[in-house]
């Protein structure tokens, strides 16, 4: 609740741009959680002799980033100048609830291993152990030695708002996975969705990190880390997805992104990572068309 009223105070203050160029995007919106009538920001409810704790968030305007394909470069520029604004923001925030152990934390990649017999088939599934065994090996080692801050940590294409147009990012919701942790980690995140299911996945992550990049800039060490951090994120989707496909086959929205991350995992497989990560570095040096 704390994060949503900081963000809420902070964008007031954000920019908004200029005459003397193209606009920068306004700060993203945040969800603005209304009170109950007794004044609780969450209160409880009992259903089927299970207890739940509710809140109630006022309704963003908008539709989802997945909606709005195909990513216009204007979209994903201005997605990447948004989403590093939103981190300067967050960085200044602290709270010991962010202090926590999330799966969905990316140095925490490794703990998804006992999961790993709900991937079929075999091939897939050795697949994304080789990734693991790199991650713990080579990944976190370096990753380690980066900055921390709070992220949001889930900015995937579902969880982000657009305009009418196509064009304008204008929300983000879900906090429900923000955790203290790497900054890198946020542009991987993101990443990882945004090059589901494009022509080019490398074109749309440099046109989106060279945006980011300008807003919140990444150290060398921190941009060169992206391609096995992407990676990562994608392993740790399919493998939860695979999990929660066994555990609550009714829910589909569980598993919306697993068939993607599979198609865009074969496609980097092909490529060279460190050639990627070279590659989105000097995207950060150049304007990106």
């Amino acid at each position: 609740m704390e994060v949503l009223r900081y963000l809420a105070n902070s964008r007031r203050g954000a920019r908004s741009g200029g005459p003397s160029g193209p606009a920068e995007p306004a700060a993203l919106s945040t969800p603005e959680v209304v009170l109950s009538l007794d004044g609780a920001a969450i209160e409880e409810a009992w259903r089927d002799d299970e207890r739940h704790l509710v809140w109630l968030v006022r309704f963003i305007p908008g539709r989802p980033l997945a909606e709005a394909r195909p990513h216009r470069p204007e979209l994903l520029k201005s997605f990447g100048r948004a989403l590093g604004e939103l981190d300067l923001r967050l960085a200044a925030f602290s709270h010991a609830a962010v202090h926590r152990d999330l799966r969905w934390d990316l140095r925490n990649a490794p703990a998804v291993r006992p999961l790993l017999e709900h991937v079929e088939p075999a091939a897939r599934r050795e697949l994304v152990a080789a990734h693991l065994d790199r991650v713990e090996q080579e990944v976190l080692p370096r990753l380690r030695e980066t900055r921390t801050q709070l992220i949001h940590n889930d900015a995937n294409d579902h969880n982000v708002l657009v305009d009418t147009s196509g064009t304008v990012p204008i929300g983000i919701l879900d906090f429900g996975d923000m955790v203290h942790t790497q900054l890198v980690g946020e542009p991987a995140v993101a990443m990882a969705y945004l090059m589901m299911e494009v022509p080019d996945p490398v074109l749309a992550a440099r046109q989106f990190l060279a945006a980011y990049q300008s807003a919140c800039p990444l150290t060398e060490a921190e941009l060169l880390l992206l391609p096995d951090l992407i990676v990562t994120r994608l392993c740790v989707s399919v493998v939860l997805s695979a999990h929660r496909r066994r555990s609550r086959p009714e829910n589909a929205y569980l598993t919306v992104s697993e068939a993607p991350a599979w198609r865009l995992l074969d496609v980097l497989e092909t490529l060279d990572g460190v050639e990627v990560g070279a590659e989105l570095a000097r995207a950060c040096t150049r304007t990106e068309r």
